[in-house]
């Protein structure tokens, strides 16, 4: 394991960390700050702001030295809920690519914050509490009812316990009774 590419690999992770992490907050303020002018002009379309995230969403993967390889199905159009595992921060910018659009989020009430909370109402998330009911069954049955799909993480992004490869799944995906597409993430090492 100690081959020079895996030192190389190493080495360059290093180096390019700060410079990475400094491009994606300056990115992601800005993209932030970009809609948020755009909402306050009223000149914010959901088309401009497709562009505009997908656009964001490509750049964090190419950022990121992520290369995505599809195996399997490809991802239906038709109405469906959309679940996955969630391992870590690249996730909804995976999801935004494989999908070429930008996905409607299963998310926690408690992001709802300004200026997240911009961007939670541009991408029609549905927001839910996890401690108290907030009628998230009937708000996704009415996305589908409109013919879009809903993505969400059953995982919840949680601990993964010792000797398992996914966190315990919460069983919210099956209330709706909705055709389910899965989809799972796995990220491998560029070093081996």
């Amino acid at each position: 394991m100690e081959s020079i590419n895996y030192l190389y690999h190493k080495f360059a992770g290093y180096v390019l960390f700060p410079i990475r992490l400094i491009t994606y907050i300056s990115s992601t303020l800005g993209i932030i700050a970009i809609n948020v002018v755009l909402d306050k002009l009223q000149l914010n379309s959901d088309d401009l702001f497709c562009k505009l995230s997908l656009g964001y969403s490509n750049f964090c993967i190419r950022l990121f030295g992520i290369q995505i390889i599809k195996q399997g199905e490809i991802i239906s159009d038709k109405p469906c809920i959309i679940i996955s595992n969630h391992i870590n921060l690249y996730d909804h910018y995976v999801m935004a690519h494989i999908q070429n659009k930008v996905p409607i989020f299963i998310a926690n009430d408690k992001y709802n914050k300004y200026p997240i909370s911009n961007l939670l109402t541009y991408t029609k998330s549905i927001l839910c509490s996890q401690t108290k009911k907030s009628g998230t069954v009937q708000k996704i049955k009415t996305r589908l009812s409109e013919g879009d799909q809903v993505t969400m993480y059953p995982d919840a992004c949680d601990y993964i316990p010792q000797d398992k490869l996914i966190a315990p799944f919460r069983n919210g995906a099956f209330v709706p009774k909705a055709p389910i597409q899965p989809i799972v993430f796995r990220y491998v090492s560029s070093s081996t």
